[in-house]
């Protein structure tokens, strides 16, 4: 705890300004506004001329010391500038000493007895020395809430980037949706929901974060505020008396970690939908919630993101032989890729499941997805070419 001498003092100057010893003083003990010329010690009270003369009539007042104005307002005014403390060992001796090997102030009587063969020096120099030192690390917390401000203004600007690519993404997700079918609707508002949640919880992080340095930063303001005013009006009995426990906050606050955020980490918040090979997949699970450079868990998908590699080439069709015709194999992959799709059309949307070797992911743009109509079409037409290719080397 601080002994509160700068609060003492502050009291002692404002009870002088509010005494009035300077200007004109009014008797205060008739009602006649009276001048005061004298002041009575035993009342404590400023009297005129007419009150002498009854204090000196009363029995009761008779015995009381009473000095001349001038001489009582002198006697006051030294008493209230007076900042020196009196030793609690040695109650007529001033603590004008300050041992450093006990850093603390001390009299004389005590140097020599309880502190003797103990560094020392006078107060008055000694309290320059504090006075550095408190000022110099009073910068260095003052320096801290500079970057303190930095680091609530960089929180201010990642959450506008936060906020600015959640409506990005959120546009993007709305326009993707309303090309594709009911079941990638449902899926869209999965992702949305999910990215919303991913958003909230980096808000929410960052609020705490802003919360916290926002706090440290009203503590760090009233310890620079107090120290700055201690400093500037507090005497140097005051200070050397609350220089430990000064220098102690100043170190708590100074050495107090706080949590900055790097401005230069990009916010990695996007978009990732799997490339699927056929409709089914493509319907069944749409798009994933990159957060960080990982694909999110809660969003169905679980691991690293990678980006995919390039598709290689399918093989082209060696042509058939005139002379020794051999039977064209059965349209397998057709025939599989067309009962996936009917398939897919008597199903519900399948909850998303971890990538396989056959998917590939990529942070990519959402595109619209063909109709149905016109993927199958192809399929189609491919079945009908190779079942007649199959007819004619029957």
């Amino acid at each position: 705890m601080i002994d509160q001498r700068f609060v003492l003092e502050k009291l002692t100057v404002e009870q002088a300004g509010s005494t009035g010893l300077s200007g004109e003083q009014q008797c205060n003990s008739c009602e006649d506004t009276e001048p005061a010329t004298s002041y009575c010690v035993d009342c404590a009270e400023f009297i005129c001329d007419n009150c002498v003369n009854a204090h000196q009539r009363l029995k009761i007042t008779k015995e009381h010391t009473i000095k001349s104005k001038q001489e009582a307002v002198a006697e006051l005014q030294a008493a209230q500038n007076s900042h020196d403390m009196f030793c609690r060992y040695h109650v007529q001796e001033r603590l004008t000493l300050f041992c450093e090997t006990c850093d603390r102030l001390t009299c004389r009587d005590c140097q020599l007895q309880q502190h003797r063969d103990h560094k020392y020096q006078f107060s008055t120099e000694m309290a320059a020395q504090a006075r550095a030192s408190i000022a110099a690390l009073l910068s260095e917390v003052s320096y801290k809430r500079v970057l303190l401000g930095s680091a609530m203004k960089v929180i201010r600007d990642r959450q506008a980037l936060i906020a600015d690519k959640k409506k990005a993404l959120v546009h993007e997700i709305t326009q993707t949706v309303v090309k594709l079918t009911n079941a990638i609707n449902t899926r869209g508002k999965q992702l949305v929901l999910r990215l919303n949640e991913v958003c909230d919880a980096k808000q929410r992080t960052l609020s705490e974060k802003k919360d916290a340095l926002e706090q440290l930063a009203a503590i760090t303001d009233h310890c620079v505020s107090f120290v700055n005013g201690a400093l500037e009006q507090g005497s140097d009995t005051a200070v050397l008396y609350s220089k430990r426990a000064v220098c102690a906050h100043l170190q708590r606050i100074k050495s107090r970690r706080a949590d900055i955020p790097n401005p230069e980490i990009p916010v990695r918040i996007s978009l990732a939908l799997d490339k699927l090979p056929d409709l089914v997949r493509v319907l069944s699970s749409i798009g994933a919630i990159v957060v960080d450079g990982k694909v999110d868990g809660a969003g169905g998908a679980q691991g690293p993101y990678h980006p995919p590699a390039a598709p290689a080439p399918a093989p082209a069709p060696a042509p058939a032989s005139a002379a020794a015709p051999a039977p064209a194999p059965a349209p397998a992959s057709a025939i599989m890729a067309l009962q996936h799709v009917a398939m897919h059309q008597r199903s519900t949307i399948q909850p998303i499941r971890p990538p396989t070797s056959g998917v590939m992911r990529r942070r990519v743009t959402i595109t619209a997805v063909p109709p149905l109509k016109e993927r199958v079409l192809p399929l189609r037409k491919e079945y009908s070419a190779t079942a007649l290719r199959w007819q004619r080397a029957q």
